[in-house]
């Protein structure tokens, strides 16, 4: 995920706080997933009680059961490639990469984006029907919908009933609170990671500089002693020396 850059200066606090914000939403993630297959299974017994009370066929058994595992399978499969992505790209940045620290910042936004195009998509297509059924002649009224013409009606409300109860609000209520809580998580460590403190702290530092003479390579510095002087000396000696000639102390 690119070249690490190691540097003996710490993190900012905020970058402190991002990264634990993060692993905190990876395993908020992951217990989505959990929460979601337990529901599912949970729901799964549910479709047997209904189907053995109302008497309904097979086929809307299974339509039910179809419906229950592909949520399902979508919500697992989505928590935990996002947890992965995020827990990779955590890690990385504790060795300040920016690319990963770029990568979690798709991961958060991915989420969001893609649920506001959702609202939006389903108020657009709210309104197309909104519109569809003002245009319609007046006097004239809609169909009713024939009841019968979904055998799984009855197999619907069934469960319906049943999962007002129980270990089905216990099931919401846990997805509720995950969903709320990654969603915050999301925001601030978003926000964390995109102040002034942290994206100058991932920025690569410049290299230190080096001036050499043409032609000659640096080398380490030697200490070279002063040039002797016609007398023989390097330098007189201080006045003030003790035990040197010329001394006052000596004198």
């Amino acid at each position: 995920m690119g070249q690490d850059v190691v540097s003996v200066h710490p993190p900012p606090p905020t970058v402190r706080v991002a990264i634990a914000l993060q692993f905190a939403l990876v395993a908020t993630l992951t217990s989505m997933a959990a929460v979601a297959v337990a529901e599912a299974v949970h729901y799964d017994s549910l479709i047997d009680q209904a189907a053995r009370v109302v008497g309904a066929s097979p086929a809307d058994v299974a339509v039910e059961r179809s419906g229950n595992v592909s949520a399902a399978l979508f919500t697992t499969v989505a928590a935990l490639l996002l947890a992965t992505w995020l827990g990779v790209t955590a890690w990385r940045m504790r060795r300040r990469s920016n690319i990963a620290r770029i990568l979690a910042l798709v991961g958060l936004g991915a989420p969001l984006a893609l649920g506001v195009l959702a609202c939006l998509a389903g108020g657009l297509i709210g309104v197309v029907l909104a519109g569809a059924l003002l245009s319609s002649p007046a006097g004239v009224e809609p169909e009713e919908a024939d009841s019968t013409a979904w055998g799984g009606e009855a197999l619907f409300e069934e469960i319906d009933r049943l999962s007002g109860t129980g270990w089905s609000l216990a099931f919401d209520a846990a997805g509720s609170i995950t969903l709320l809580l990654g969603l915050l998580l999301t925001v601030a460590t978003g926000v964390l990671l995109l102040v002034r403190g942290s994206s100058h702290y991932f920025r690569p530092e410049p290299p230190i500089a080096v001036h050499t003479h043409p032609g000659y390579a640096p080398g380490p510095f030697v200490p070279y002693p002063y040039p002797a002087t016609p007398f023989g000396n390097a330098l007189p000696p201080r006045p003030h020396d003790p035990g040197k000639p010329g001394s006052s102390s000596s004198q």
